[in-house]
């Protein structure tokens, strides 16, 4: 077996277990909860950003933003260093 393939497989075992527990839905007003976002994620694709947990007493966190596709073609798209108001809403963005 392809090593490549085996690590592939393994952080899919890993994202499919924990990732529903950890990852929060920045407009619950579009998705009330994790299953309906991911229904609408894999119909259409999407953009997840992910970045390291942001003190409320902090101005800014890193982040990177990557679009995956359907097909799972994966993409970067960039990175940022935000500001929030509110947990998971920006207030404003600095691009490199």
């Amino acid at each position: 077996m392809d090593p490549a393939i085996d690590i592939v497989d393994q952080i899919k075992s890993i994202l499919v277990k924990y990732l529903p527990k950890k990852a929060q839905v920045a407009m619950p007003s579009l998705f009330k909860n994790w299953n309906e976002y991911m229904q609408s994620f894999c119909r259409v694709g999407g953009i997840i950003e992910a970045a390291p947990t942001c003190m409320s007493h902090q101005l800014s966190s890193p982040s990177i933003a990557f679009l995956i596709e359907p097909d799972g073609e994966c993409q970067i798209l960039g990175s940022m260093d935000r500001f929030t108001a509110k947990p998971c809403i920006n207030t404003g963005c600095f691009f490199p």
